[in-house]
């Protein structure tokens, strides 16, 4: 429960539509996205959450606070359950981390191509679910691979938007990643091509105009040509 008045509530409204930065209701600031801090990942909790509820009211309140906002949120699945599986995950972090940024990136890239398959029935869209039944869509593979990378220290984003695959247009899902000073794009989903070819190379550490037929969502102005070239 966080206690704001009425006029910076009224002032600041706005601020309430947050996808290009955090609302911190507790000094009520605003936080513009920094693609250098690893929590501004592109809402990767977010994505589990399953319902929620926001109430105001107007009352005399502690701090000579005049409005009250309550904030609940229900998460889709257990407490516990999330932190074994993030155990997990930084324990396997740390099995993948190697000397360099981009060996470590490669690392993450290729462990998720070799463990986990593309789902084909479109049931598992979170990275915990592909953990549990081995196969995720593209949500999932990008969700996994800012975790073990966020392990890591090693900046990085998850992006939405659209991509041509060889087939259709769809919504998609990838990540940009930080190496070297530089950012690049990396689509973990579409470099794995499954059976014998995998993994694949052709969408790892590349800049926007080698990224082929991938658009992000149109709010995304605030990291526009930020990968622009690909990795030497």
């Amino acid at each position: 429960v966080y206690f704001v008045t009425k006029a910076d509530f009224d002032k600041n409204l706005d601020l309430f539509n947050c996808q290009n930065g955090t609302l911190n209701l507790k000094d009520f600031e605003f936080t513009p996205h920094n693609a250098d801090d690893l929590l501004n990942s592109g809402s990767y909790l977010g994505r589990y959450v399953k319902g929620g509820e926001m109430e105001t009211g107007c009352g005399d309140f502690s701090g000579n606070h005049n409005r009250r906002i309550k904030v609940r949120l229900e998460y889709m699945y257990e407490k516990q359950d999330m932190d074994e599986y993030f155990r997990t995950m930084e324990e396997m972090a740390n099995q993948l981390k190697r000397e360099s940024d981009f060996e470590s990136v490669k690392a993450v890239h290729d462990y998720l191509i070799n463990n986990y398959d593309y789902d084909e029935q479109y049931k598992n869209y979170l990275d915990y679910e592909g953990y549990l039944n081995g196969t995720m869509v593209c949500q999932g593979y990008c969700m996994a691979a800012f975790l073990l990378l966020a392990e890591m220290d090693i900046p990085v984003r998850i992006v939405t938007g659209s991509s041509q695959d060889y087939q259709a247009d769809a919504n998609h899902a990838w990540n940009v990643v930080k190496v070297d000073g530089q950012w690049y794009n990396m689509d973990v989903t579409w470099d794995d091509k499954g059976g014998k070819k995998r993994p694949d190379y052709t969408f790892f550490l590349k800049s926007d105009t080698e990224f082929y037929k991938h658009t992000r969502e149109g709010w995304y102005d605030y990291d526009r040509d930020m990968a622009i070239v690909s990795y030497p």
